[in-house]
């Protein structure tokens, strides 16, 4: 039977006749579509450019037309050379740049090298724009009508554009600004007006600032600071070309103000008393303050900086504080994570930042720009910014995550010209070779145990150090177990999980299995459950289940509970079990020895920094392969199998010793403040930080 739509593939010409031959529907639509309507078929590159522009999202839009090439379009592709593709200046061939989509073009030799990189240098300001952006430029009217790129000034607004939405669009394009536009230009006499290049190539291309902002001059050249702090920064969004980030610049500017002399150093006579530099230099530049302050006497002086205290600090703020030494700043931090939600690497971007704030660090907060867990907590909200502010990223996030972020939204983020440091989470022996290339995204990694540093250590060669994690709890009224449904005459035995973090690797029917082994018959003891995020249906829960089904001293909370309500129930419990086969870190262990209470956990993986013999009772166990479908990335991993038998006698030792299990309970309380306060991580990251800026990394 044929179809009733088969007249939409025959062409006019023969396909033994002509390469690339036009199917008869998409021709009708050449004639209707105003975005192809310039396209002709006589000629070879433009049914090309046709095609171009079907094989992208317009075979979705007319589903039931097909267009299939034969070998022959194909050799033909392969014959031609990127240079004749592209001589027409690229229209029609620039859509594929805006997807992921396999496209035929890349059959056409040096395609791929001539349109996949931008480098934006000092040439793409005074020269000619990087190739790919040329040909995104002819194949867009509305581009070629808004920038002359024949003209410095029309480069300069082509490239804002590619800045602020250009590299939204055309997401195949890898790009890069080149670090040498940073680098200062003297202006002025004698060099005395430092600016970065890429800001003296604005100031001098663009006809609207270049006769404004006068850079051989002291009052141009402070406007132009002045405009690009009000202005444009967030014109052209590129988070490199921060000036408040710009250390030598900034070392330069506070050398000036410095070594400024107003009682000698002002034109076009003295001041009557010294006065600083800023506020003089803007006096100067505005006819008001001159009329209303004469600083050849000392009246006006006083008037001058009694005005700069009420409004010139406040209405030139940006500026000034680019005036202020910045050595005797500390560098500031922005924390990338789950911000509102309610797991545990979200607890690690609010660790993060009660951190940076106890360090006197400036900080803001970003939180991931993807699909995540559900966004509960709202403590960070007045810290939310959007993009990056600071010198430094710490991305608060597993590097699964961060290779999500780069795919699904938050590239940006990576690639906004910051330090960044990956703070990684990770609960497997070793990070899968295959994903190596992970390290690539950040300058530095943190690790929260030895355990996950060895598991990063061979990652390429990015440092890999170890910083504390901060443990600290919300203040609570003290255990109430009559508010909690819990009873009041047993010894409790606490498990605590997130259903979505694998049942495999918490192992809390491990717990239970020691409890009922431990215990089989005493009614004086019991066991609390606290779990959330589970899928009722699930194999592991399911075994759980069976397993508790029997043992009425069994008490199961299945839902999500409050800050304060878990740290309550903690510590309205009697010991905190753990029979993990691996832990990253062991947050939730360090948590309950904060709260004085004892814990049994299993001697391996995260948790063996700080549980140890004088602070935990510990469950040796076997390392046994992981199998398919135990956890992510299982394959080649191991982990441990903690022995249920052994755990029994440490949970009756617990039980029957309260001298010892008093002692132990201090030991870790103390090494847990001492060592995993947030004073203790206030004080590591404030190091790290300032060493980064003494090495000129930041």
């Amino acid at each position: 039977m044929i179809p009733h739509t088969d007249w939409l593939k025959q062409a006019p010409e023969s396909p033994a006749d002509m390469a690339f031959a036009v199917p008869a529907g998409i021709r009708l639509l050449l004639g209707i579509r105003p975005d192809i309507a310039h396209l002709k078929t006589d000629h070879l590159l433009d049914r090309i450019a046709v095609y171009a522009w079907w094989e992208s999202d317009s075979r979705q839009d007319y589903a039931e037309m097909e267009w299939t090439l034969n070998p022959a379009d194909l050799d033909t592709l392969r014959g031609l050379h990127a240079d004749e593709l592209l001589a027409q200046g690229g229209r029609g061939f620039t859509r594929m740049l805006r997807g992921n989509w396999p496209s035929v073009l890349d059959l056409v030799p040096g395609f791929t090298a001539r349109t996949r990189e931008v480098v934006v240098d000092e040439s793409s300001f005074t020269q000619v724009l990087p190739q790919p952006l040329r040909l995104i430029w002819a194949d867009r009217p509305d581009l070629q009508a808004s920038y002359d790129i024949a003209q410095e000034s029309g480069r300069i607004g082509l490239l804002m554009w590619w800045f602020g939405f250009g590299h939204k669009e055309y997401v195949r394009v890898a790009w890069r600004v080149d670090t040498s536009l940073r680098q200062l230009r003297p202006h002025g006499p004698q060099g005395a007006h430092p600016l970065p290049l890429f800001l003296s190539l604005i100031i001098q291309g663009r006809d609207d600032l270049r006769n404004l902002y006068p850079l051989d001059t002291e009052t141009g050249w402070l406007a132009a600071l002045i405009w690009w702090e009000q202005n444009g920064f967030h014109e052209f969004a590129v988070p490199s070309w921060s000036l408040r980030n710009h250390m030598e610049l900034r070392g330069q500017l506070a050398e000036k103000s410095a070594g400024f002399d107003a009682t000698r150093h002002m034109a076009p006579a003295p001041c009557a008393r010294p006065l600083p530099y800023l506020p003089c230099l803007i006096w100067g530049a505005r006819a008001d303050l001159k009329a209303a302050f004469d600083l050849g006497n000392a009246a006006g002086c006083h008037g001058l900086e009694a005005w700069w205290k009420a409004n010139g600090a406040t209405e030139y703020a940006a500026v000034a504080s680019l005036f202020e030494d910045p050595a005797l700043q500390l560098p500031g931090l922005n924390i990338v994570g789950y911000a509102q939600s309610v797991i545990g690497i979200a607890e690690d971007v609010r660790m993060a930042a009660r951190s940076a704030q106890i360090a006197g660090l400036p900080y803001c907060v970003i939180d991931a720009p993807m699909p995540g867990p559900a966004r509960l907590d709202h403590t960070l909200d007045a810290q939310m910014v959007a993009a990056p502010v600071h010198p430094v990223s710490l991305f608060c996030l597993p590097p699964t995550e961060m290779i999500r972020l780069g795919m699904e939204g938050g590239r940006s983020l990576l690639t906004a010209g910051t330090y960044n440091i990956g703070a990684w989470p990770w609960e497997l022996p070793a990070w899968p070779g295959y994903l190596a290339g992970v390290h690539q995204m950040v300058d530095e990694i943190w690790v929260f145990s030895e355990y996950v540093g060895a598991a990063f250590a061979g990652l390429g060669d990015k440092p890999v150090r170890r910083m504390p994690l901060a443990v600290e709890l919300p203040a609570i009224a003290g255990p109430d177990r009559r508010a909690l449904g819990l009873p009041a005459d047993k010894f409790l035995f606490l498990v605590m999980f997130d259903g979505n973090s694998w049942l495999s690797r918490k192992n809390p029917v491990g717990a239970v299995r020691a409890f009922k082994a431990a215990f089989p018959s005493d009614q004086k003891v019991g066991m609390v459950i606290k779990a959330m995020g589970l899928e009722n249906n699930s194999t592991g829960w399911q075994a759980m289940l069976d397993e508790i089904a029997s043992d009425d001293r069994v008490v199961v909370i299945n839902k999500t509970l409050s800050r304060s309500d878990v740290t309550r129930l903690t510590a309205s419990c009697d010991a905190y079990v753990s029979l993990h086969r691996s832990e990253g870190f062991g947050r939730i262990i360090a948590e309950a020895m904060l709260l004085g209470v004892p814990t049994v956990v299993t001697d391996f993986s995260g948790n063996a920094d700080f549980c140890t013999a004088d602070t935990s009772y510990l469950v040796s166990g076997e390392q046994i392969p992981l199998n398919k479908g135990e956890y992510l990335f299982a394959d080649g991993q191991f982990w441990c199998d903690p022995d249920i038998s052994q755990a029994s006698q440490q949970m009756v030792r617990l039980r029957e010793d309260k001298t010892e299990r008093m002692r132990l309970a201090a030991n870790a309380r103390k090494n847990i403040t001492e060592n995993y306060s947030i004073e203790a991580v206030a004080r590591a990251y404030k190091a790290r930080l300032q060493q980064l800026r003494q090495d000129h990394r930041i």
